[in-house]
């Protein structure tokens, strides 16, 4: 069952890939920016759907953990010159973490409670970037881009501008991203989810434990939006006008 549940996961994801690449080949170079920034904004999105939509959980502070990626592909690339494919997964990583220490936190509260934590951390983010200036560069902010397309890349597609390299760069990230949200709520992860959604009392009954699974959510959730964040920042610039509080209300 899990098999035939994967496959059919992976073929939609592979159709919805394929639809993203016949766009990109029909659009012209401002649009195919646009549909890159889309899909950012989709991955985000999943990292909202999996803690609101399917957990239950209020945060309004996705655009804090999408700066925390943002800000650490940025001083990888900038400070330890450490490659993009790289530096991105760290990134991930670096937002599971800081989703873990919300969780811890937030898994005790619910409601306008919840929501009012997160919304502090997210209000937190420029004061530090400011007060760490000489790390985050302040108002001004990191600049970073995509590199160039490997060789490999431009020896199979030719020459690519850079509006449809960051296109397909994207892509691949959103590509496991989707396919990762797929299997995640068609497991038993999340159908235990989806029954602290309905009813926590009855789901602790069921034998689920509430507060390791809320807590379980944030850091899944906090590693899509992290890598959000690490994307939208590869757009050109890390700084605290790029994750204000409206990007986590625009979910």
């Amino acid at each position: 069952m899990f098999n035939h549940i994967g496959m059919r996961n992976a073929l939609k994801t592979l159709i919805f890939g394929l639809c993203i690449v016949v766009l990109g080949n029909i659009f012209g170079a401002y649009n195919q920016s646009q549909l890159t920034v889309t899909l950012i904004y989709f991955i985000g999105i999943l990292s909202i759907t999996l803690l609101t939509g399917i957990s239950g959980q209020i945060s309004l502070g996705q655009s804090a953990l999408m700066a925390v990626g943002g800000y650490v592909t940025a001083l990888l690339m900038v400070k330890s010159s450490i490659a993009v494919w790289w530096a991105i997964p760290i990134s991930v990583i670096a937002s599971l973490i800081a989703g873990w220490i919300l969780g811890i936190t937030a898994a005790r509260l619910s409601g306008p409670y919840l929501a009012g934590t997160t919304l502090v951390m997210a209000l937190a983010i420029p004061s530090l970037a400011i007060r760490f200036e000489s790390v985050f560069a302040g108002d001004v902010g990191l600049q970073i881009y995509w590199p160039e397309p490997p060789k490999f890349v431009t020896s199979l597609f030719g020459e690519l501008p850079i509006e449809k390299w960051q296109l397909y760069a994207t892509l691949i990230w959103v590509f496991i991203a989707l396919f990762l949200v797929m299997n995640i709520l068609h497991s038993r992860t999340g159908r235990a989810w989806k029954a602290i959604r309905d009813n926590e009392v009855a789901a602790s009954l069921a034998g689920i434990h509430v507060q390791r699974v809320k807590v379980f959510v944030f850091v899944m959730s906090s590693g899509f939006a992290g890598l959000a964040g690490a994307l939208y920042g590869l757009r050109g610039i890390v700084g605290p006008s790029v994750y204000p509080i409206s990007l986590s209300l625009r979910y």
